[in-house]
């Protein structure tokens, strides 16, 4: 860290990048909406690398077990994190 003109600049040494101190997360805190307890109607569309289902919603990577590519399913969301969650399969 240096400070310039009485601003604290933090410097992100993997990305070579420069930022305001305090300026927001590199996180995807701006991504809103998806919360724990909330079910959608889905289409796996992938699967990671332990086989789960894979799908996209509201700009979340969320993986779903016993699932497989092309099942179209309703699931359940029970976590979330930055920018993947988990759901349960309920049919």
């Amino acid at each position: 860290m240096k400070q310039m003109q009485g601003q604290r600049i933090e410097r992100d040494t993997y990305a070579n990048e420069t930022r305001r101190a305090g300026s927001g997360s590199q996180k995807r805190s701006h991504v809103t909406g998806l919360q724990v307890g909330q079910e959608f109607d889905v289409e796996i569309t992938e699967l990671g690398h332990n086989g789960d289902g894979m799908v996209s919603i509201e700009g979340y990577t969320v993986f779903i077990r016993n699932t497989e590519t092309g099942d179209k399913v309703r699931v359940k969301i029970k976590k979330v994190k930055d920018t993947i969650a988990f759901a349960d399969r309920l049919t």
